[in-house]
């Protein structure tokens, strides 16, 4: 039934996996015939099902929503995007999924399948779990008890590693998307979500009211549980991590039971920033703050100078947002020279509703994903040239002058092109972040700078963005007040190409424990269980382990993450 409502998404796969057997493949003769086969496909087999698929499935069932004007209208977008791909589909001469990408599909299976993953990451499982009530969620995990399985849990499905893939394809996979309820306490500045709730949600509630979140990831895409499981920052520089933001959290326990903590309680600094390695969060009750307008303005300065200027004329300055956006015009001498200074300055105190605050289109535009597309698949000269011109376009915007705004339309940036890639085997963007103090800044900007450089590294994203102190979590990355360094970059999923980025993304780790700072987990587990100890420091994870033995001695919960890093050896 899927192959014959969506046979251009066979082919389109069909195409990727031949590429994959062209990329990964030594042997000349094989990559030769699988370069001209893909190409041969896209421009022959994949237009004429691609046509098919359009006049006998997608325009009937289009003019069949003719009497519901929003799904007509979406299903006349599909139409579009097909005729469109029918039209350049000669493209696929250049590159044999130049065009196909844009209709790959995952098959429905029970998996789990990390975004942005390597090839082996992914897991299919025997069954994925969907509750939608708490006492599901408990007798889940007392089955789990008694059977003595593991069990992982499964916010938006964003990480990009190993945090919610299971150890074996017979442990127990709860996926949250359905506790997705927001309860808003105007009077008392709160709003309780849950945790299958992602940021975009809930700042459409709270906009309804006239309120906003303090801190939330830099995306609207990322689900609560997920945010807290890694402890997330943003752009409130001086509200520190999202667990300061925290005021209770509703979580079943290693023992299957249903229980409210506050910062008291000392199982509250476990949850944050543990990968759900001591249970499931249910529900978080967040701090919320009025939603009053904010004048944007920006300033370039040399990213050497960033610590120093963000002391003196940010910090403490009436500025609630703010975060730097790093140079991506590739300077010869460094690349990462020159930083955007992003600043949002309160403009008064009256909560206002944003007007036509609306939810980011489920694909993001054309425009942005033709260019996601572009930088994947042009020769490096090429994909330079185009990131130096949308950098230039972005970078004149941000200077051309002040604009007001809102806080919820300044947390509320585009993302969602970059789901498409979610289906592709080949195709990513990842993303790496690492936290150093003030003193190492302009240091390892300029060492990050030039490993980038030397690794041809496609950058689509680089920021800098001030993180206080973390006091609450048992395993911060900011123990100290540092500054989090974040590069986004299109990546090819073949075994070359992952060998060449795991081997930067370790030298820049052992960089950074050198010196005592540190990588964030939120990504590829790349480095070794004693580079972890190093860099979180032994101390801090021997008390983890001991909390873990505490709490949850049968390690009713974790992943392949956790049992990599955070078990005990013998274990």
């Amino acid at each position: 039934m899927y192959a014959l409502k969506h046979p251009t998404a066979i082919v389109a796969r069909g195409i990727e996996n031949i590429i994959i057997v062209e990329k990964n493949s030594t042997h000349f003769p094989v990559r030769l015939a699988c370069a001209a086969l893909s190409r041969l496909i896209s421009i022959t087999v994949f237009p004429v099902i691609l046509l098919l698929e359009t006049l006998f499935y997608r325009i009937p069932r289009m003019l069949c929503a003719i009497d519901d004007q929003k799904k007509f209208n979406s299903r006349a977008d599909t139409v579009g995007k097909y005729l469109l791909a029918f039209v350049l589909f000669p493209f696929g001469i250049r590159a044999g999924d130049g065009v196909s990408i844009f209709f790959l599909r995952r098959f429905p299976s029970p998996s789990v399948l990390p975004f942005g993953r390597e090839e082996k990451h992914g897991l299919r499982m025997d069954r994925v779990l969907h509750p939608q009530k708490t006492y599901e969620l408990e007798n889940i995990v007392k089955e789990a008890i008694r059977d003595k399985k593991q069990v992982s849990v499964v916010g938006a499905g964003m990480s990009q590693g190993t945090q919610t893939v299971p150890k074996d394809p017979h442990q127990v996979v709860v996926t949250m998307e359905n506790f997705r309820q927001i309860e808003v306490f105007e009077e008392r500045n709160l709003v309780k979500v849950g945790a299958g709730a992602t940021w975009e949600k809930i700042q459409m509630e709270l906009n309804k009211r006239k309120k906003s979140v303090i801190v939330k990831q830099a995306s609207d895409i990322f689900s609560v549980g997920g945010s807290i499981g890694i402890n997330c920052h943003g752009w409130a520089h001086e509200a520190g991590p999202l667990s300061n933001t925290v005021v209770s959290l509703d979580i079943i326990d290693a023992n299957g039971e249903f229980r409210t903590l506050t910062p008291e309680d000392e199982l509250f600094g476990c949850i944050f920033g543990t990968l759900g390695y001591f249970g499931i969060v249910v529900n978080a009750t967040l701090k919320i703050v009025d939603n009053v307008r904010l004048e944007e303005s920006t300033t370039e300065i040399d990213s050497a100078e960033f610590a120093a200027h963000y002391a003196r004329d940010i910090q403490n300055h009436n500025y609630p947002l703010f975060g730097g956006r790093l140079s991506l015009d590739g300077g010869k001498k460094d690349p990462l020279g020159k930083v955007c200074m992003v600043q949002y300055e309160c403009k008064g105190n009256t909560p206002l509703v944003t007007p036509k605050f609306i939810f980011e289109p489920r694909r993001g535009t054309v425009v942005e994903r033709i260019g996601l597309n572009l930088l994947a698949h042009l020769y490096d000269v090429s994909a330079k040239i185009l990131t130096r011109w949308f950098w230039s376009k972005e970078r004149k915007a941000m200077l051309r002058g002040n604009k007001f705004l809102t806080r919820n339309a300044a947390l509320h940036p585009p993302i969602n092109s970059f789901t498409m890639l979610h289906h592709s085997d080949l195709h990513a963007q990842w993303l790496q972040e690492y936290f150093v103090t003030k003193d190492h800044l302009a240091e390892f900007l300029s060492y990050l700078g030039s490993i980038l450089k030397k690794n041809k590294v496609r950058l689509v994203n680089a920021t800098i963005r001030p993180v206080l102190r973390d006091t609450v979590s048992i395993l911060p990355y900011a123990e100290q007040d540092r500054f989090a360094v974040v590069i986004s970059f299109a990546q090819w999923k073949t075994r070359k190409a992952v060998r060449k980025t795991k081997a930067w993304v370790q030298e820049v780790n052992r960089h950074l424990i050198a010196r005592h700072d540190k990588y964030y987990q939120a990504y590829f587990p790349f480095a070794s269980r004693d580079e972890f100890r190093l860099c979180y420091g032994e101390d801090c994870v021997d008390n983890l382990q001991r909390l873990k033995e505490k709490h949850d001695p049968h390690h009713v919960f974790g992943n392949r993450y956790t049992a990599k890093y955070f078990d005990r050896e013998s274990q």
